[in-house]
């Protein structure tokens, strides 16, 4: 049998495959965030008919002669690149813009440590407990996002967005959210006691009473270098001053200086111009941080307009509540509305307008992003060859940074297939020709061989 049959046969085959991941890239061109793919070919075995000889004193040296055998599919590549922004200009929209994935999991909400995160130098990846997890971690550019009935962030099919959650405080600390001890002012007939919210941000401070005077305009002082919070008032006049003005003043010079802990002023006699003594008060100790997710999937009230930090050691289930709890007392407040930043925070306005962080969404790249394995319903896992999940470092990480190295979140939009629709019609073109010469040359062999069985008559 000629050789050029199976040639055409092998011809008719890779051009078959192009067209099919040809025809896959044009029926997605309006898919949020597809990426394209491209078939590649390459050359099959050459047989030899004769080999090289080297240059003799007598003659020249002769070339191979060699026959190919056809050709042979060597890739379909995923082409990674990004595609254009669109405006959607709806809340729970999310495009990035740059280089990252979401990260997303099948299974049961995680609030708890399950999916430990390792941001040491040369890391950011998920330690081996995480690899074990009951959630199954898929990645997508998709951030057309949804909410259930428990404000869980989901991506349209159901699977729940994964990121980091934040606080004012301490981040190298356990948040197990432990009020300090009461301190207090004490006199013999009277004391102006102080009880917190949750956190550590205040341990080591005391207070003290500044200036006392008759008519002195009732103000606070906090210096962060000697810890001492300092209390204006008129202490000498009786019923000028009440504990309910000390707390609002106090709680505002906390926020200026960038403390979120809470402060309640109490005292055992209504009439402070009893308290005579300036202080000090105790030391305040005890307090441990509190964070904006905690591990029941409660969601706390963190500062957005102050400090953020991350704890980016384990990744959790975010959630967008209807309402958000005050820490150290069973207030809660209602979230009107959500904005997400440009570096994945999830900041809620509260009704009271206050704006609460409620956590922020965590990213992942690979060496390999073309390593990748399509799932379907636009997510992708990770490969072999993709290379492990290369995770974001959160706001105000204790360890190695590498949050530069990603793209931004833009809420209202969403990214758009990057299909060149021009660029897939012109390799229809191609292969829909290439297809019918490798079908030609195949008629082409049959005729040959119907002229050799003639030699016959």
């Amino acid at each position: 049998m000629l050789k050029s049959l199976y040639s055409g046969i092998s011809g008719m085959k890779v051009n078959q495959t192009k067209l099919d991941v040809i025809g896959n890239n044009i029926s997605n061109v309006g898919t949020t965030a597809f990426k394209s793919s491209t078939a590649r070919f390459s050359d099959m075995l050459s047989q030899n008919i004769s080999d090289a000889m080297a240059p003799s004193i007598k003659q020249g040296g002769t070339n191979a002669k060699q026959v190919g055998l056809g050709v042979q599919l060597a890739s379909i590549a995923n082409i990674m690149t990004q595609g254009s922004m669109q405006p959607t200009n709806r809340a729970l929209d999310v495009a990035i813009d740059g280089t990252g994935y979401f990260m997303v999991s099948k299974g049961p909400t995680v609030f708890d440590d399950s999916l430990k995160v390792n941001h040491k130098v040369g890391t950011h990846n998920f330690v081996a407990q995480g690899v074990e997890s009951a959630s199954e971690i898929f990645y997508t550019r998709d951030g057309a996002f949804t909410l259930d009935e428990e404000g869980n962030l989901l991506t349209a099919n159901g699977y729940r967005i994964l990121g980091y959650s934040l606080t004012n405080d301490d981040n190298s600390k356990t948040p197990t959210a432990l009020s300090p001890g009461e301190v207090t002012i004490d006199d013999v007939d009277n004391s102006l006691k102080f009880n917190f919210g949750p956190g550590s941000q205040l341990n080591g401070y005391r207070f003290v009473i500044g200036t006392r005077d008759a008519g002195t305009v009732t103000s606070a002082e906090v210096d962060n270098n000697t810890k001492t919070i300092t209390i204006n008032g008129d202490f000498t006049t009786e019923n000028a001053l009440t504990t309910a003005q000390i707390e609002v003043a106090v709680n505002k010079a906390l926020s200026k200086a960038g403390i979120s802990q809470s402060v309640k002023v109490s005292s055992d006699n209504a009439n402070l111009n009893t308290i005579t003594t300036n202080g000090p008060s105790g030391i305040i100790t005890g307090g441990t941080p509190a964070e904006s997710i905690d591990d029941n999937g409660n969601v706390y009230f963190v500062d957005a307009t102050l400090d953020l930090k991350a704890y980016d050691g384990e990744l959790k289930t975010l959630r967008i509540p209807e309402k958000v709890k005050m820490p150290g007392s069973d207030e809660e407040l209602r979230v009107k509305s959500f904005t997400i930043d440009i570096n994945g925070i999830i900041n809620g306005v509260l009704e009271d307008g206050r704006v609460a962080a409620l956590g922020q969404i965590a990213l992942a790249s690979f060496r390999n992003a073309e390593g990748l394995t399509k799932n379907g319903g636009n997510m992708y896992s990770a490969s072999v060859n993709s290379g492990e999940a290369v995770i974001k470092s959160g706001v105000g990480t204790i360890e190695d940074d590498n949050s530069s190295g990603y793209g931004s979140t833009n809420q209202g939009m969403l990214e758009m297939s990057n299909v060149d629709l021009a660029e897939q019609f012109t390799d229809m073109i191609v292969a829909s020709r290439a297809f019918q010469a490798a079908g030609k040359m195949i008629t082409t062999g049959d005729e040959i061989l119907q002229e050799i069985i003639n030699l016959k008559r």
